[in-house]
This record gives structure tokens, sequence and C-alpha cells, in this order.
């Protein structure tokens, strides 16, 4: 049976792929942030804040990480197309986290941070860049996409009943539509 992830039929209502370059400057920028958060606060807090914000950020200001945000770019639901929660944004950064965890286990982090960041990051990269819709294995899981944040974005539920021609169902207490309209 094919994956559906990274099938090659296109659909109809598929959005597009964010550019990849924009997605390397979103992430790279939120890297720096969290390797801020790190730093400049105490030892231990900063190590927990830096991994908690690299988990939850795409979950925030509309499912735009700060780093999305300078780069235009937004993360979404595949299944109802509405900007990404922070239950989506974990599942999704969940390989980022452990590498940026790796940092801070004494004497093997020094090991593990670079090997397992290259491999990641190469695995992650060559997944978005080789899929058609630029999903990485954290979007497969989180069954999200990131997108051009300027791109019009209807959710699922709104266009498929524009698309059927159905109308909401008058309130009872609505008056009666005049004959002619609609």
């Amino acid at each position: 049976m094919p994956n559906k992830a990274r099938s090659t039929a296109k659909s109809d209502n598929e959005l597009p792929k964010a550019d990849m370059v924009h997605r390397g400057v979103g992430r790279l920028v939120d890297f720096i942030i969290a390797l801020l958060l790190a730093r400049l606060l105490p030892p231990g807090v900063g190590a927990v804040v830096a991994v908690s914000y690299i988990l939850l950020a795409d979950g925030v200001l509309g499912g735009q990480s700060p780093g999305k945000r300078l780069a235009g770019l937004k993360v979404v639901s595949r299944r109802n197309r509405s900007d990404a929660e922070f239950r989506e944004s974990i599942v999704r950064n969940l390989p980022f986290a452990v590498v940026t965890a790796f940092w801070y286990i004494p004497i093997l982090g020094f090991i593990l941070f670079p090997l397992g960041g290259l491999f990641v990051l190469t695995f992650e990269f060559y997944m978005a860049w080789s899929d058609r819709l630029g999903l990485r294995i954290g979007d497969i899981l989180a069954e999200t996409q990131v997108v051009d944040g300027s791109v019009p974005i209807e959710s699922k539920v709104a266009s498929s009943r524009a698309s059927s021609g159905r109308r909401s169902r008058p309130r009872a207490d609505a008056p009666p539509e005049p004959e002619g309209a609609g």
C-alpha cells in the first residue's frame, strides 16, 4: 500500500511546498533563540527552557515560531488546515528537541550532539527537500505542513460546505427568507 504522505499524485486542495531556503532561515533563527536562552539563563533552567522552546515554538503566534514568522512561513494541520497547536508542535519538533537535549549530557553530549545533530538535520532536510509537499518525518508524524505564510488557507470544513452548495441551517428564531432570495 503506498504511503499517502510521500505519494506523487497531486490533489486539487494541496497546499504548495514552502521554499526550502526560507525554511532553513526560520529553523536557524529558532536554533539561535534556543541557544541564547540556554546561555543567558542559569544552568539547568536554560537547558529546560531551550528544549521547551524548540518543542513548543510552532504552536504559538498562529502556527509561527519567531523564526518562521521572520521567514514568512507557518505550520498548519494537514487534517483541517488550521494553525498548528502545541500538540502538533511538540510531535513535529521532537527530533530537534532530542538533539538539543544531547548537548546537556555530561561528557557524551560533546559526541552525541554533533553526530546526532548532523544525522537528524541531514535526514530531515532530505525528507523535506525530496517530498513534493516538503514534509519531513516530524510533519508526517504530526500531520502538519510548513507553508508560505501569505498563502490563503481555508479550513477543510468551510471549503467542503462551500463546494457542496450546502448552507448552514437557519436558526429557528430567524425570520424567514423572502421568496426569490438565495
